[in-house]
């Protein structure tokens, strides 16, 4: 990368962390050491979008993931999206995504979360793996309540809103039990009708739960291959592609029958999407 490309991923990446902040042209000038005299030219050169718009897209964008996916009350994302009411807030956002922020926290007709942050695929996918980042680890035995998404990998958000809800009613929130996804499929070969997501919260005992569809299942303890990830999960393939191919084919293992395991240990839109982190399980035998 060109020294003005990393210094505009270093801006993308300090406007994520800073979406409620006043972002003035001064500060993003010291934050991206740019002067303030090229930034606005520069920036949307490079990221093919106008400063003042991609910093205003970036906060709408986390506020419907915010309306959608946290119980947070709209009022206050408006003032954390830095508007000054509710009504130029609601006004806003249906013109960004066509319905009002309550109707969207209902049901959504736009999909958000596929727009991630300018340069941050290409960045996460230009991160380069080696075998020592990998470690190999004992998986615990693990039982967790699932919910199953099958089906069009473009819906899974729905999913997960849906599984959100049934850990807010059953008090098992993610900094009170882990946060994991059982990968059946590649999202990218699978016919959409054929992909299978799992998403599960580690519980105590075994459960069910008809009107949420929920069910339980056991993780069995088992050998793994452990690679930690930081970065939005569109960067996931590179990751993903490293162990099945590089560390794979220089390490003595074999797969075992049993899909691949992430465990969510920050996620967006509580951290900036260039800063949520996972775990990678590969299983072996």
């Amino acid at each position: 990368m060109s020294q003005y490309s990393i210094k505009i991923q270093t801006l993308i990446n300090y406007i994520e962390e800073n979406l409620a902040e006043s972002l003035t042209l001064s500060e993003l000038s010291k934050q991206s050491a740019i002067s303030s005299f090229h930034l606005h030219r520069l920036f949307s050169a490079q990221v093919k979008k106008p400063l003042r718009q991609y910093v205003q897209t970036r906060r709408l964008i986390r506020a419907a993931h915010q309306v959608y996916l946290r119980d947070q009350d709209i009022t206050d994302i408006a003032f954390d999206a830095g508007y000054q009411s509710l009504e130029a807030f609601s006004r806003a956002f249906k013109k960004k995504f066509k319905q009002s922020p309550r109707d969207f926290r209902l049901t959504p007709n736009n999909k958000p979360w596929l727009i991630t942050p300018a340069l941050a695929k290409e960045e996460a996918n230009m991160i380069h793996y080696n075998n020592n980042d990998v470690s190999i680890i004992d998986f615990p035995r693990t039982c967790v309540a699932t919910y199953r998404h099958q089906g069009d990998p473009a819906n899974i958000m729905a999913s997960v809103q849906h599984f959100i809800q049934w850990r807010r009613a059953h008090h098992t929130p993610p900094d009170q039990s882990k946060t994991f996804n059982l990968l059946y499929s590649d999202p990218e070969q699978a016919e959409p009708s054929a992909f299978i997501f799992d998403i599960c919260a580690e519980t105590k005992h075994e459960l069910s739960n008809e009107q949420y569809q929920i069910f339980s299942q056991i993780i069995p303890k088992m050998k793994c291959a452990k690679l930690p990830y930081q970065g939005p999960d569109q960067g996931l393939a590179t990751a993903l592609n490293f162990l099945y191919s590089d560390w794979l084919n220089h390490n003595d293992e074999t797969l075992a029958d049993f899909p691949c395991i992430i465990e969510r240990l920050t996620m967006y839109p509580d951290v900036a999407p260039h800063q949520a982190t996972l775990n990678i399980y590969l299983p072996l035998q």
